[in-house]
């Protein structure tokens, strides 16, 4: 009697511990399970995430393009720019705040060149050119890395500009002072 109550007791105690192995091996399956969900939903996310940036930086693109089509549309037969209200929205900028750079930039370009240079050089020309000079600062920085589709835009809208009397280094120097507000 005293062994079959011992055998029971055995069997008992292997019976229990066979159920709490079991237990740990579906605890640990379910918590595998739910690392393999969560670590599911994560990458679900990432990927959602990059494909968010992925469409956002093509947009840009887009937008890019389109200014810089937009942009290109402005130039007249002549290879200038005028400075209108259609150059100072593709800037986002009110007509009045792109016109009130000029004396800032003519006292730039007035810095630049030699008084002999600037009798040559009358304040009207500078200001004709001024728009021209917005948009060729504005295709250097904003479109920078496509050069080679506006290069020869630029290259006439320049032509133009020292045709009228302007220095290279009267032109680089209006640029100069624009490219930080483009």
């Amino acid at each position: 009697e005293e062994e079959e109550k011992e055998a029971t007791e055995e069997e008992m105690d292997e019976r229990q511990m066979a159920e709490e192995r079991r237990r740990i091996e579906r605890e640990e399956r379910r918590k595998r399970e739910q690392e393999r969900r969560q670590e599911s939903e994560e990458d679900r996310k990432r990927d959602q995430e990059v494909r968010q940036k992925r469409e956002e930086e093509a947009r840009k693109r887009k937008e890019e393009e389109e200014g810089l089509v937009q942009l290109c549309l402005l130039q007249k037969a002549d290879g200038s720019f005028a400075l209108d209200a259609r150059l100072a929205a593709l800037l986002g900028l009110q007509l009045e705040v792109l016109s009130s750079w000029l004396e800032e930039v003519l006292s730039a370009v007035d810095k630049a060149v030699t008084s002999a240079d600037m009798a040559a050089t009358d304040q009207e020309v500078l200001k004709e050119a001024y728009g021209t000079l917005v948009a060729v600062a504005t295709l250097r920085k904003r479109y920078g890395r496509e050069r080679e589709s506006w290069e020869l835009i630029e290259a006439k809208a320049m032509k133009l500009l020292k045709a009228r009397g302007l220095e290279a280094r009267a032109l680089e120097a209006g640029l100069a002072c624009l490219l930080p507000k483009v």
